[in-house]
């Protein structure tokens, strides 16, 4: 720095110090400033902007103060330079879309540019560049795998995967890699050096030997060259690696402490992708997580994770063990305990990890939403489901034992917090509640006593417990209710879920209740029967659904012609449903009060 500017700031920082800015000392200190030669400007620029903040923050205003005017002086020297130097000034337009030698490079990254959080694609050239080649630059603290496997695929004498401090140096020496043309991978850490971040200096060398510097934009990384762009100002690029760096986003949906169970579940591995799937009331927060070696994505896996006073997932566990396990070897589980949580962790995709799974209630609003998927396929999930090999093998060891339904479904029925919910739905006391035409039905329905089956059941088959992959095979989670229960409560669970869950909110409940009566005739256990109470095509779907559900459910039946077992298991099941705020809460409660009715009038 040179003596002039240095008594400058000197004479600054005494002001400053003094409290005296506001009195003429700090307009003195920018005229000086804007009295230094262009070398001196472009010397001082980092003091500039530091006098700027110090105006801000100390609600000071002098009217000779003008950083966009201080900077595009130094901005417009380094262009006449440049020119000066090359004969040319730099292009404005980006001819990357022509380019064959960009589209091997950006191909080459399709799998890696996902998997990385703070990078930055550049073009460095020059009119006489007379190769191309490829770099992958990378500061002080990071150096992938990855890196090994781009500079393989784009062959060890083309590609170079250099420290940035190391190739600063190299191009000072080398009129060889001054001449050639790079396509710039630029992987940066958080936090890193401060020289680095402050000055982004290798950026200010590179200007010095490449007429062009471009960031690349891709949009679309899948399909790079649709809708590319690139930009040539250096200070714009400089400042998007600050913010890459500098900001640190905090991620809401998982403590530190729940991040730490959950790379304690996958330990040997680059990095951890993750969506969140969901949590449901048992407090249990679920994750998709798909680890992440040498920029290639393995097995995906569900990841269920909570609080170590929360003994759910233990008992999902123990389930697991005693029922899944030797059943199926598909399935795999493991679990991590730390001094606060408790993660169990699922296998359920693919080995290859290349077909993703997603939750049937994801399915059937992609069938609903956008088409995406055809109902018919809903309805060949639904026949897959029940004949997977953990059901078919819980099918053939049933129990004929008499049912008595208030003991049987008690862990399910929680009634008098549903009675709770239904007198404050219908703004009622708890004592008139009491005295609703539901309430005494359910009283009446609970004391009743059937001869049926029981036998393993997943015991919480709703849509976001099962997962459907591209080619529709189906995997389950979450086998917390996982046990010895009255054969028909999975079938009358998926029920309730596709209609409390599924079937749209704009619907009139009336209109639904008319649906709901007509459910009621033993013809809908049938799937040639045709729905006529509603003439919504999108709405008949759903109800075609259910008539599946009911028809499988035949096969787990006392008498397959008598369908009130099965209306009694759906009766306790739907009640259930009316105590959570994510369901039709209002569809759950009339369409309970006419099961009701007709179980009464059936066991008349």
């Amino acid at each position: 720095m040179n003596i002039h500017l240095n008594q400058i700031i000197s004479k600054y920082k005494a002001a400053k110090k003094a409290n005296t800015l506001a009195f003429g000392n700090a307009q003195e200190v920018v005229a000086e400033l804007h009295s230094l030669t262009l070398s001196e400007k472009e010397e001082a620029i980092d003091f500039y902007r530091e006098i700027g903040q110090d105006l801000l923050e100390l609600n000071i205003s002098i009217a000779n103060y003008d950083a966009k005017e201080f900077e595009a002086l130094i901005k417009d020297k380094k262009r006449r330079n440049k020119i000066k130097r090359t004969g040319r000034e730099s292009k404005d337009k980006s001819t990357l879309t022509d380019h064959d030698k960009f589209t091997r490079f950006s191909n080459c990254l399709i799998n890696v540019i996902p998997n990385l959080r703070r990078y930055v694609l550049l073009h460095f050239q020059n009119p006489d560049s007379h190769r191309v080649g490829y770099l992958v630059l990378h500061d002080e603290h990071s150096r992938p795998p990855m890196f090994e496997k781009i500079q393989s695929d784009l062959h060890p004498h083309d590609c170079f995967v250099k420290n940035i401090a190391h190739f600063q140096k190299d191009i000072c020496t080398s009129k060889e890699l001054q001449a050639t043309e790079f396509f710039c991978l630029l992987i940066l850490s958080p936090n890193p050096t401060h020289e680095f971040l402050e000055g982004c200096d290798f950026l200010d060398q590179m200007d010095g030997y490449f007429e062009t510097i471009e960031q690349i934009i891709i949009p679309n990384i899948s399909n790079p060259l649709d809708g590319l762009t690139a930009v040539n100002d250096i200070e714009a690029i400089k400042e998007e690696i600050r913010y890459l760096v500098c900001i640190d986003m905090t991620n809401a949906e998982l403590t530190p402490s729940e991040e730490k169970i959950v790379k304690k579940l996958f330990k040997h591995v680059h990095t951890i992708q993750y969506k969140k799937l969901g949590g449901g009331f048992s407090g249990s927060k679920v994750f998709e997580i798909t680890p992440i070696k040498y920029a290639n994505p393995t097995t995906k896996y569900v990841v269920k994770l909570n609080d170590l006073s929360n003994i759910k997932l233990k008992n999902e566990a123990d389930n697991f063990n005693e029922h899944i396990k030797d059943v199926d070897r598909d399935y795999g589980i493991e679990i991590v305990v730390t001094e606060r949580y408790r993660a169990v962790k699922y296998n359920y995709a693919s080995d290859d990890g290349e077909k993703p799974s997603i939750p049937l209630a994801t399915y059937l609003k992609s069938s609903f939403d956008k088409g995406e998927v055809t109902f018919d396929t809903i309805l060949i999930c639904i026949n897959k489901l029940f004949s997977i090999k953990l059901f078919d093998v819980w099918k053939s060891i049933p129990q004929l034992v008499e049912i008595h339904m208030a003991e049987e479904y008690r862990s399910y029925v929680k009634f008098p917090a549903i009675l709770e919910k239904i007198a404050r739905m219908l703004n009622l006391s708890i004592d008139d509640a009491k005295k609703l035409p539901l309430v005494q039905n359910y009283y009446r329905i609970a004391d009743i006593k059937i001869k049926s089956y029981k036998k393993i059941c997943h015991g919480d088959l709703h849509t976001e417990n099962i997962f459907v992959d591209h080619d529709n095979d189906i995997y389950l989670i979450d086998f917390g209710d996982t046990g010895k229960h009255h054969s028909l409560i999975d079938h009358a669970t998926l029920e309730a879920s596709i209609k409390f869950r599924h079937v749209p909110r704009y619907m009139p409940t009336e209109e639904l209740i008319l649906v709901e009566k007509e459910l009621l005739s033993d013809s809908t256990f049938l799937t040639s029967y045709e729905i006529k109470s509603s003439v919504r095509a999108d709405i008949k779907d759903f109800y075609k659904i259910v008539q599946r559900i009911r028809f499988l459910s035949k096969d787990y039946m006392l008498y397959k012609d008598i369908q009130l077992e099965y209306f009694l298991s759906l009766f306790m099941i739907t009640l259930r449903q009316i105590n959570y705020p994510d369901l039709n809460q209002l569809y759950a409660l009339r369409s309970a009060e006419v099961l009701a009715e007709e179980i009464v009038k059936r066991m008349q």
